[in-house]
């Protein structure tokens, strides 16, 4: 679809806000997918483990594109970034499953990280 429209991040937030009273999910700065707490869980996974999220991705193309700066890119970083391990927590509560389990395993994945990056 953005092949052909611009994205223009200012006016769709307005217009979902104001016209579907659409509300950013309190436990989180992003507005990008931050209605799920699923799509929270995989950012903590995705920055846990390889240490960037989609919203990296997605703020570089913006970058690219001109549509911001990278000084403004960084700095939304360090708050969109941010996912309270409480939020985590309560999903892992919600679906009946063990995070210190997760926290195990996250562990292994960074001592598997730290030795190839020893070989290198």
């Amino acid at each position: 679809m953005f092949d052909y429209i611009k994205w223009n991040e200012g006016k769709i937030l307005s217009t979902i806000e104001k016209e579907l009273k659409w509300e950013k999910f309190s436990h989180s700065e992003s507005t990008w997918r931050s209605d799920c707490k699923l799509s929270l869980l995989k950012d903590y996974l995705f920055e846990e483990t390889i240490g960037f999220t989609k919203k990296d991705d997605q703020l570089s193309c913006m970058i690219r594109e001109n549509m911001i700066s990278r000084e403004e890119a960084m700095e939304r970083l360090k708050k969109e970034n941010i996912i309270p391990q409480q939020v985590i927590t309560e999903i892992f509560n919600d679906l009946q499953l063990n995070f210190s389990e997760l926290l195990a395993a996250l562990k292994k994945v960074r001592g598997r990280q730290n030795e190839i990056h020893k070989t290198d």
